[in-house]
């Protein structure tokens, strides 16, 4: 009688167990829903223009509840993405097929997916496709880049010769390379069965700061999609002036503050200041000497004319007729009561 009562509460452990077994997550189980990417970025080599690269990433609920995938987008229209399932069982595996498009595109380049879940730790995913694509068209440089110029540096090259190959194995021949900024100007220099090459120019007249333009290489089969050129510049100034911003630091006792600020002259004229003034009545500004081309100004502040803290401007207004007129910041800061 004790042996099969033993036997039969035996059994009822072991039943048990394997209940619990079966119900249980896995020991590695993260809690809640848990997006895992098998494979975050495919470098699909070297395509030709045209291709269609396809590729399919693994994912992974590596949770204990449910995993949705809300939205799979692509980071242009060229790619497409689609998910196997938007829900991912514990434990389970599913996946993203994405597809580019490289019609249009040439050399290297990378496409992004962003996929979106219910994944309690990182809801966004990133895959991402890589590659380069070549169009059988060599261009050199891939960039024209003049770097940072002034307008007197006439010593400066503002012109740069670019040539456009293409492989004797293609079919396309160039029409035409346009530009739409009116300070660029394309000069060709030669054009041969497959190779062309033009000089690009910069006027003097292009503003001041960051130029960004491209040149447009069109085929004349349009089947073929034009090829853009980047064009870019930084456009510095003449004169300016060292430093930008004056401070005066904290404004203590009744003795006047004196800080210098150099106009720094980067042209070959010589250059004179007809004014100079200042937006706060504590503060005054005269020139201090001159250094060869360059002008040292003395910037001084009345402690005895403030009442607190000192913001204001001071402009400098040269003989240039051309960016002839600079500001810089100052301020000051009153000691705490």
């Amino acid at each position: 009688m004790a042996s099969r009562m033993m036997s039969f509460v035996s059994h009822c452990f072991l039943t048990v167990i394997c209940a619990l077994l079966v119900t249980m997550p896995p020991a590695f189980a993260e809690e809640g829903p848990h997006l895992k990417v098998l494979e975050s970025e495919f470098d699909f080599g070297t395509v030709s223009e045209g291709a269609v690269v396809e590729h399919v990433f693994g994912i992974q609920n590596a949770g204990d509840t449910d995993l949705t995938i809300q939205r799979v987008s692509a980071s242009c229209g060229c790619t497409a993405a689609v998910a196997s399932s938007t829900t991912v069982k514990p434990g389970a595996t599913e996946q993203v097929k994405v597809s580019f498009n490289t019609l249009g595109f040439f050399g290297p380049k990378t496409k992004s997916v962003y996929i979106v879940s219910n994944s309690t730790d990182k809801p966004e995913a990133i895959v991402k496709l890589r590659g380069i694509i070549n169009r059988g068209v060599t261009i050199t440089p891939q960039r024209i880049d003049f770097g940072s110029i002034a307008p007197s540096e006439g010593d400066k090259p503002l012109e740069q010769q670019v040539s456009i190959t293409v492989d004797s194995k293609q079919t396309r021949e160039i029409s035409a390379v346009r530009t739409f900024s009116k300070h660029l100007k394309v000069s060709p220099i030669r054009k041969e069965q497959n190779q062309l090459a033009f000089a690009v120019s910069l006027s003097s007249s292009v503003p001041m700061g960051e130029f960004r333009e491209r040149l447009v290489v069109q085929f004349k089969d349009p089947k073929h999609a034009a090829m853009n050129i980047p064009v870019v510049a930084f456009v510095k100034k003449d004169l300016r002036l060292n430093p930008a911003t004056v401070s005066f630091g904290i404004i203590e006792g009744l003795e006047r503050i004196e800080r210098r600020v150099v106009l720094e002259n980067r042209s070959q004229e010589l250059i004179d200041i007809e004014r100079l003034t200042s937006s706060h009545p504590a503060v005054t500004v005269d020139v201090k000497e001159r250094k060869g081309s360059n002008i040292v100004l003395a910037l001084r502040l009345d402690p005895a004319k403030t009442s607190g803290d000192v913001k204001g401007v001071v402009e400098v207004v040269t003989t240039r007729p051309k960016d002839g007129v600079l500001s810089l910041s100052v301020f000051g800061v009153a000691p705490p009561q």
